[in-house]
């Protein structure tokens, strides 16, 4: 697996330990002299610690009563969490499982811990290397070929969707794609005054259709959407990529008025999943719900709104096509500059916001998640994913690009792993 790993099994390093004390002493308040008392134990089903983290059991006795607490230590942000004890144990035999029997990550396994447990998997690995992630409880696979992943797939084409955050998931994929001998070309790119909307992009040549249109400015400055054509090097088959620009959900940024026979369309989701993609619906889509936008708007904004872009989805969405609603990345307040650090959204900082915003989503999907015959899932809570690699974050909201290649590196290894599987038995490295 390639996991850094330090033994804790009778040699338990004098520094952790120390770490561990000096968390626990902030958390709780007390001063180190108080912790006498206080044994921390790692748990018994996890002998190791990661080289980012490491769960711990804390037990207080005296005299009348025993008490006792699990903590999950980040040593990359060098915080520490309490964990309900019941989850703790939860987690912890279906990570020893994983472990014991070497299982491999798939999106199946991760609908099934979904089922079982009504939440994203929570404790993350990531490679020694910081170039891939995965839930404790599974390894991830190098496949063979992502081309014959994809056509295994019956994959043609692909979308991404989200705000700046999106588009640099779009281009990584882009690269991602072309990494993977199959290189990709622009073939058209949205063509913005300052804000607006480019209507022939979006359009795409309809003279009709543009006649219809009402555009608002965007919110986002760099998002603007792009199609790419990746073609193979080895037997010239092409996979269509584009990137969507969505800044919210129900947003106005281009409406259609009623004329020619056709009726309003009040909003820019129904503009893009009933009238822009009727005709080419993709095969793939990864929607990056944009939380760095929707932390700014009443928390009611996203709980109203969601259900109905979903069931817009649904109600366009070919049977065949797949959609993946990815949560938020975590925010770092200490890159983030003085005018943006600190800042409250209707109480809490950044992350905690984009946080429960994950946990409503999670909410609200969980009833696709868990139905065997759907074909809308999620992925991991990339709060819990990012939070180790907040030293990659240039401006607190986007990451360097490393972070966006490691995603689709941990996306594809679960999505191919049903694919791999039978072709190629081979843990990343």
């Amino acid at each position: 697996m390639g996991m850094a790993r330090t033994d804790v099994g009778g040699q338990r390093p004098i520094e952790v330990l120390a770490c561990c004390h000096r968390l626990l002493a902030e958390e709780e308040g007390l001063e180190l002299a108080d912790l006498d008392s206080i044994h921390l134990n790692f748990s018994s089903s996890r002998q190791f610690v990661t080289s980012t983290s490491v769960w711990l059991h804390k037990h207080v006795a005296n005299n009348s009563a025993s008490i006792s607490a699990v903590y999950l230590v980040d040593f990359d942000s060098i915080s520490i969490r309490t964990v309900d004890k019941n989850r703790a144990k939860q987690e912890a035999r279906f990570s020893a499982i994983g472990w014991r029997h070497h299982a491999t990550g798939n999106i199946s396994k991760i609908k099934k811990f979904v089922q079982e447990h009504h939440r994203y998997p929570d404790y993350i690995l990531w490679d020694q290397k910081r170039t891939s992630f995965q839930p404790s409880a599974c390894r991830l696979i190098e496949f063979a070929s992502l081309e014959d992943c994809l056509a295994h797939s019956s994959i043609s084409t692909i979308a991404v969707y989200g705000d700046s955050q999106g588009w640099r998931y779009g281009l990584a994929l882009k690269g991602y794609l072309s990494r993977h001998k199959m290189p990709c070309q622009f073939i058209a790119n949205e063509k913005r005054r300052y804000m607006e909307p480019d209507l022939e992009y979006l359009s795409r040549g309809n003279d009709q259709l543009r006649a219809r249109m009402q555009p608002t400015s965007h919110s986002c400055s760099s998002c603007s959407g792009f199609r790419a054509k990746c073609t193979s090097l080895s037997t010239n088959k092409t996979v269509n990529i584009e990137y969507i620009d969505t800044e919210g959900v129900m947003s106005k940024y281009v409406t259609l008025r009623a004329g020619n026979g056709s009726k309003a369309v009040p909003t820019f989701e129904e503009f893009i999943f009933e009238v822009y993609l009727k005709d080419s619906f993709p095969d793939l889509n990864v929607f990056f719900v944009p939380m760095n936008h929707i932390k700014h708007k009443p928390f009611e904004y996203f709980t109203y709104n969601f259900p109905r872009l979903l069931s817009i989805i649904k109600a366009n969405k070919p049977p065949h096509s797949e959609i993946y609603f990815i949560p938020g990345t975590a925010e770092s307040e200490e890159a983030m500059t003085s005018r943006y650090r600190n800042t409250l959204f209707y109480g809490v900082l950044a992350t905690g916001a984009i946080r429960r915003l994950n946990e409503e989503l999670f909410a609200m999907l969980e009833p696709e998640l868990v139905n065997a015959t759907s074909n809308i899932y999620s992925f991991l809570d990339l709060v819990e994913v990012t939070s180790p690699v907040l030293g990659w974050s240039v401006d607190g909201v986007h990451f360097d690009r490393k972070w966006y290649a490691a995603f689709w590196k941990s996306y594809f290894s679960f999505y191919c792993d049903d694919y791999s599987t039978v072709n190629n038995t081979n843990t990343l490295k």
